[in-house]
């Protein structure tokens, strides 16, 4: 059953989201709705995963928060925390049974090319032990490890005026997809 969605922000929404880690004990001590969703679909454990509120993240899940609840846009927890580079709040949700946001191997392969793009190194391990193969499944034609390789060239390129020749060399006539 899906949690109640309306457009109130709740007492526990706000502690959640901001890290206020007694105030959520006391609101859940209560009777607090743990995965109350806003107008957007954001729960509690959305809002502190996208934060980096780890403690508050240990305290939802143990309190049974829902990890797999997804907003508006189709992002879970361990997406918005992976983006914003919470490598030990991605380890955590990871460790409680989250999965990535997506299904199939292609989108995880989007999210993951993501990551790696804001240069989140240790996200980008523990995806990668997630299950998220990096050349299982073609994107666009092309292996992410391919993608990614290509997206330092043209950067490298942009910012100081041509590629360094291996590594050029790599990425367009060495790498190939996996068959």
């Amino acid at each position: 059953m899906k949690p109640a969605t309306t457009t109130v922000k709740t007492p526990l929404w706000y502690a959640a989201k901001n890290g206020h880690f007694e105030v959520l004990r006391i609101l859940r001590e209560a009777g607090a709705e743990i995965d109350h969703q806003d107008h957007d679909e954001w729960t509690p454990l959305a809002w502190a995963a996208k934060n980096g509120k780890l403690r508050v993240v240990g305290q939802l899940l143990d309190n049974g928060a829902n990890c797999e609840i997804e907003n508006r846009l189709g992002q879970k927890p361990l997406t918005l925390a992976a983006i914003e580079g919470y490598s030990e709040v991605v380890e955590l949700l990871v460790k409680k049974g989250a999965k990535d946001a997506h299904e199939d191997n292609q989108k995880r392969q989007a999210s993951l090319r993501w990551v790696a793009m804001k240069g989140h190194d240790e996200v980008v391990d523990t995806l990668l032990n997630e299950d998220v193969n990096p050349n299982s499944a073609e994107c666009e034609g092309k292996g992410l490890a391919e993608q990614l390789l290509k997206q330092i060239v043209n950067v490298w390129h942009r910012h100081l005026g041509g590629a360094p020749l291996a590594l050029a060399h790599l990425v367009y006539n060495g790498l190939t997809c996996p068959p």
